[in-house]
């Protein structure tokens, strides 16, 4: 199976904050803090299981969306797989009560909005904090940003 990551922002009156997700006891990996992560199902491209892993894992939809300039491989020890990640960064309106809960599945048992300070803080690994860090960057990039969003 391939892989997605999504960091999931809104844009505040106090700046950008960036939900974070904690796994669950029984989910691999558990109690870790993480992004939207998900696989791409057969027949679906990257950036559209992007958007519904982000919709499963949280009940939200994109109001922008767009791919980072970063991806990252990943060993998968127990079926020895090498997988290639990509990142994608959702921006979420600001100011309706639904974008401020998210409907968590069960893979997940809290979150956070946070600032990208603390998010890094918090993130488990590495590579989800480069790819914090790679959506920040294009954010901060007009043109690349405008390259790199996708029409949704």
């Amino acid at each position: 199976m391939q892989l997605v990551d999504v960091f999931v922002f809104r844009k505040t009156v106090t700046g950008v904050e960036f939900l974070l997700l904690k796994r669950a006891a029984d989910e691999e990996y558990p109690h870790i803090w993480q992004c939207v992560s998900g696989g791409i199902v057969p027949g679906e491209k990257a950036w559209q299981a992007a958007i519904r892993e982000m919709h499963e894992e949280t009940g939200f939809r994109p109001v922008r969306f767009f791919v980072a300039d970063y991806a990252y491989n990943l060993y998968l020890h127990p079926t020895d797989k090498m997988l290639s990640v990509p990142v994608f960064g959702a921006e979420v309106e600001t100011g309706a009560a639904e974008n401020d809960l998210p409907i968590l599945s069960g893979e997940h048992t809290a979150y956070q909005w946070c600032s990208a300070e603390s998010a890094l803080k918090l993130l488990s690994w590495e590579n989800y904090r480069l790819g914090l860090k790679a959506v920040m960057r294009m954010m901060n990039t007009p043109d690349a940003l405008r390259i790199a969003r996708i029409p949704i």
